[in-house]
């Protein structure tokens, strides 16, 4: 399709004979804003979403542009670090987002299919930084476990020192953060078994939650890019059939670690939380589906996913479980095809 200099600029969307402008014209202010955004949610459980200003950044404006633009603020970060010591983990923040953002906008620059996109470039991130780990203990000759333990210890009793005295007034919360202090060992353990699976499937959820958004948000941008795949298709995913034998090898494992070996229940429960963030992705499609068979729309809608996606995931993982056999959507009449690009 070919689009004269105002619709490049302007970023109108034609749904009928109106034309709607959206975005507007597009200038380095709006695309200082969109860092802007992503450094103030550089902070917290926000920082979940500073990697959707930048892919949207990286959509509007290119690559470059976006990149040159956070270089910008991380070295004004960077500049701030002797007045404001937050401003070190904000430029830190700001090239992990843009990462996030880079691969988010990939996926739509290359027309995979969004989960497909999402499952590959989260492996392989994930894979990547484990190899990269791997090969600098193994450069360095460092004792990866004594590390760890040795700083989890320093961690644990600088908190202490800093929680004296709370836990000295006595009371159930110093009781048990006391408890939890005393254990450096236990959290150092819990570390080296289950690092592998919470960067699994914090990588994959950040992911998701980004090219969530930004399909969500997709009036911004496709007239850019003829993308041929919306949200509907990322939350009416499948699990594939052939993912129930490594669920079943994992359960085994971790079941059965007495009468295996001790590594055997943090291998099944390793291969279980890696499984179980794609049976959440479809867990979640369907818990869409099912407010909009029961007609649940508006603001109380969008509560209850955000409520559910971070409260009751356990629960989204076990619907998406038990949906490669129920296949509940078969129970679930909706009057709209099209209904999962309208969450």
């Amino acid at each position: 399709m070919t689009m004269s200099r105002e619709d490049i600029n302007n970023y109108a969307r034609t749904s009928s004979a109106k034309r709607v402008k959206i975005f507007g014209e597009l200038t380095w202010s709006k695309l200082l804003l969109l860092g802007l955004i992503a450094a103030l949610f550089s902070y917290g459980p926000l920082s979940l979403f500073a990697p959707v200003p930048l892919a949207l950044g990286i959509l509007l404006y290119g690559r470059l542009k976006t990149v040159l633009m956070v270089l910008g603020f991380a070295a004004v970060s960077l500049a701030l670090q002797a007045y404001l010591p937050q401003a070190t983990w904000m430029a830190i923040s700001l090239g992990t987002s843009t990462l996030f953002a880079g691969l988010v906008s990939e996926i739509i620059l290359r027309r995979s299919e969004p989960t497909r996109g999402l499952i590959f470039y989260g492996t392989s991130l994930a894979l990547t930084i484990v190899a990269i780990v791997a090969a600098i203990v193994w450069i360095s000759g460092v004792d990866l476990s004594n590390e760890i333990n040795t700083n989890v210890a320093t961690m644990f009793q600088s908190v202490r020192e800093q929680n004296a005295e709370v836990i000295s007034g006595g009371g159930e919360e110093a009781r048990v953060l006391a408890d939890f202090l005393s254990k450096p060992e236990a959290f150092a353990n819990d570390i080296m078994n289950w690092s592998f699976a919470f960067l699994f499937v914090g990588i994959h959820f950040t992911l998701w939650v980004g090219m969530f958004m930004i399909l969500r948000n997709s009036l911004v941008w496709r007239i850019r890019h003829a993308y041929p795949f919306g949200l509907k298709d990322l939350v009416r995913y499948k699990v594939p059939d052939f993912f129930v034998w490594p669920l079943i090898a994992g359960l085994a494992l971790f079941l059965g670690a007495e009468a295996i070996a001790p590594w055997a229940e943090v291998l099944g429960g390793n291969i279980l939380a890696c499984l179980g963030i794609f049976f959440f992705f479809q867990g979640f499609g369907v818990f869409v589906d099912l407010l909009s068979f029961l007609g649940i729309n508006g603001f109380f809608r969008s509560i209850l996913i955000v409520s559910t996606v971070f409260m009751g995931w356990k629960v989204l993982v076990l619907a998406g479980l038990f949906d490669i056999w129920v296949d509940f959507r078969r129970f679930m009449k909706t009057k709209k095809n099209d209904e999962g690009d309208s969450l």
